[in-house]
């Protein structure tokens, strides 16, 4: 109950152009910050995409947004639909695919010479 809640904050503070932070969330749902921490770990494992302030500032040790908006392009997605899926727009995706691209031909470059 308590994960749709949080996954229902995260997604409405991004439609009006903010991000939670964990500390907000713990204050609304009265709970420790560890807390929330555990259970939004335990929902990305299991494939749940919930957006802090940390993860739109690479704050933190959690895995950066870069992450899932690569793997989900590399799972054949079209651009526009990794924005979609990942509350991102369509110029920060294209900022990640590209470079990951350019290393990724250099790097078989390297290799193959």
């Amino acid at each position: 109950m308590r994960w749709r809640k949080i996954k229902r904050v995260c997604d409405e503070a991004l439609a009006k152009g903010a991000a939670a932070t964990q500390e907000d969330l713990a204050a609304l749902f009265v709970c420790h910050r560890s807390t929330i921490m555990r259970d939004i770990a335990a929902m990305k494992a299991q494939g749940i995409n919930v957006i802090t302030r940390g993860d739109l500032t690479d704050q933190g040790r959690g895995v950066t947004h870069k992450v899932t908006i690569l793997k989900t392009y590399l799972l054949g997605w079209p651009p526009t639909e990794v924005a979609k899926r990942t509350g991102h727009t369509l110029e920060s995706v294209e900022r990640y695919i590209e470079p990951f691209f350019r290393v990724v031909c250099l790097w078989t470059f390297d290799n193959v010479n």
